[in-house]
């Protein structure tokens, strides 16, 4: 496997998060980010069990497009594990209770994953 990854549409998790910013709430959106970010880097899948929303679709490595389920499965089991994850959050869009982060991420897996 590569042993970097740009994982850009990983940012569609924040998208699915269970977080309710207020107007203009640029700064609650970005703090969630993240989180959701220290928590895949920690492997913290109780925390992205808290934080994720029912209907979360991600697309993972290698092209497979998980559903909440199969990415919390794959965190458990260390099939998405990483060495190194780096996030930058470049625009924050909120559109009433829907908030989309873009930017760039790299994630460095671990050689098992």
């Amino acid at each position: 496997m590569m042993a970097n990854l740009n994982w850009i549409p990983a940012l569609l998790v924040m998208g699915c998060a269970t977080v309710s910013p207020p107007d203009g709430g640029d700064a609650a959106v970005r703090s969630a980010d993240e989180q959701q970010r220290a928590m895949v880097a920690a492997a913290d899948v109780a925390g992205l069990e808290r934080l994720a929303h029912a209907n979360l679709r991600i697309n993972a490595p290698g092209g497979r497009v998980l559903s909440r389920e199969q990415f919390l499965a794959n965190m458990r089991n260390g099939e998405i594990a990483t060495e190194q994850f780096q996030r930058t959050p470049e625009e924050v869009r909120i559109s009433g209770g829907v908030a989309v982060v873009m930017g760039g991420e790299v994630f460095t897996p671990v050689a098992t994953s």
